[in-house]
């Protein structure tokens, strides 16, 4: 059924707008166009708002939806006054010291390694008081805030009016609350992650700080809050000053998985149909443990990690994958469209996803990668934390292991190949009867579009 929105002006129906804004190119964010091709379903007229990078068309047309995108203006150091959403520097605190141990089970206290206890080198920044950890401070200051504001700032000279402004992540935040506030409409936080507990700002200091409190008052200036899990809701309610934040979990759409399976990594990686593939696939960065998963595989037979991704390491990762230690058994393929993905995920024995305990975003985190492996009934050998350990455990729809342990990666993964083939069989059908009941995006929007037909009503009463 299509929804239409009275038109203030003359009081004729037209369909109802939303602008989905994303600090990013938007080619491989499932998210944004999982929600856009909702809302288009419900009868919404949708523009996406992006970054423009070099070799991208500026105003296209892709799957029925417009997608608009902005450079950053070239004097992006400079930060302006701009707009009424600032930053201010709040008072300061002592910073108390960084726990080493093990993380405790309680929500919100999040106690994490220390860099001895990984078994190999961090190909991101490191701790915060290292060399690469002070580079990586000052990358995320160039980027946050000043790309994102002038950036927000350059949306001026070519958006259009709309009743809503889902603003994707904290890069798309400010520039939703800013259009909201010169056009009119209401403007919604889609928080996929507890940002400021994530990577180098769960260190603490004066730059996490002030990005906290920008965020928070960005997010207090928004009509709704929204994110991907129940213990993410609940750290960014106090976290943000904001009412419990809706639920809407990063499932895929419904997938039948082909007969017979993809095969696609062996025939891009020329393997034998006896070679096992172990995929990992997601962000290339800190904390992801790829370099475990690495070296886990060298321990276990007639098995190939394929890494499918992009992200600061990758570079770094490339190199590694290259060396004499790893050939024939690492391979890095280059990232696929969003569309895509999970007929690759298809393609796997099993999905490696040691995401590891460096902050409260890794420990609460359900990514993108373990919906899509359950979605194309593809066991997973996950990281034992109580983000993914709640999907996984209930679902039976793998191994969990730890994250900084190559050796328990290995036997997670020998776990998984190793078994009878009636056994894999059942582990592949529980995945699939798992997305088919509940994680799956039909059994989410429904979430997402109440969300919006709320604000919308508010925004037609103004």
């Amino acid at each position: 059924m299509v929804s239409v929105a009275a038109d203030r002006s003359g009081g004729v129906t037209r369909p109802p707008r939303l602008a989905l804004l994303v600090f990013g190119t938007a080619r491989f964010d499932s998210r944004t166009w999982r929600v856009a091709r909702s809302a288009l379903r419900a009868g919404y007229q949708v523009v996406v708002y992006a970054r423009w990078e070099p070799g991208l068309p500026r105003d296209a047309v892709e799957d029925g939806i417009r997608i608009v995108r902005v450079a950053v203006p070239a004097r992006q150091l400079v930060l302006r006054p701009t707009s009424r959403v600032t930053l201010r520097i709040p008072r300061l605190r002592p910073r108390r010291a960084r726990p080493t141990t093990r993380p405790g089970p309680a929500l919100g206290s999040v106690p994490v390694h220390s860099a001895s206890s990984a078994s190999t080198p961090d190909l991101g920044h490191g701790d915060a008081g290292t060399p690469r950890a002070r580079f990586g401070s000052i990358r995320q200051w160039l980027r946050f805030p000043h790309s994102i504001l002038p950036w927000a700032a350059a949306l001026d000279r070519v958006v259009e009016p709309a009743d809503l402004w889902h603003g994707r992540l904290v890069g798309g935040l400010p520039a939703a609350v800013r259009q909201a506030r010169r056009l009119g409409g209401a403007a919604i936080y889609d928080s996929g992650d507890v940002y400021v507990q994530s990577r180098e700002l769960a260190q603490g200091g004066l730059y996490a700080r002030l990005v906290a409190r920008a965020e928070r008052r960005w997010a207090r200036r928004c009509a709704a809050v929204l994110t991907v899990n129940e213990p993410f809701a609940r750290l960014l309610e106090r976290q943000l000053r904001v009412p419990p934040p809706t639920v809407v979990m990063n499932c895929p759409e419904r997938y039948e998985v082909p007969e017979p399976r993809p095969d696609l990594i062996r025939k891009a990686l020329g393997l034998s149909p006896s070679t096992r593939v172990a995929l990992y696939q997601g962000g290339l960065m800190t904390g992801r443990g790829v370099e475990q998963a690495m070296d886990a595989v060298l321990q276990v037979r007639d098995t190939v990690l394929a890494i499918l991704g992009f992200g600061a390491s990758r570079g770094e990762i490339v190199r590694r994958a290259a060396s004499p230690r790893y050939e024939g058994r690492v391979h890095v393929l280059q990232p696929v469209s969003p569309a895509a993905l999970l007929d690759w995920s298809a393609s796997a024995d099993v999905a490696v996803m040691p995401i590891q305990d460096t902050s409260a975003n890794h420990r609460y985190a359900t990514p993108n990668k373990l919906f899509e492996a359950i979605a194309a009934g593809t066991p997973v050998v996950a990281s034992d934390l109580p983000g993914m350990s709640t999907i996984v455990r209930p679902a039976g729809a793998g191994v969990l292991v730890d994250p900084f342990d190559p050796g328990d990666i290995a036997r997670g993964l020998r776990e998984v190949l190793d078994a009878v083939p009636e056994d894999r069989e059942q582990m592949r059908q529980r995945c699939l009867a798992a997305a088919r009941d509940r994680f799956n995006w039909e059994a989410q929007e429904g979430a997402l579009l109440a969300v919006y037909r709320r604000l919308l009503e508010t925004v037609m009463r103004r």
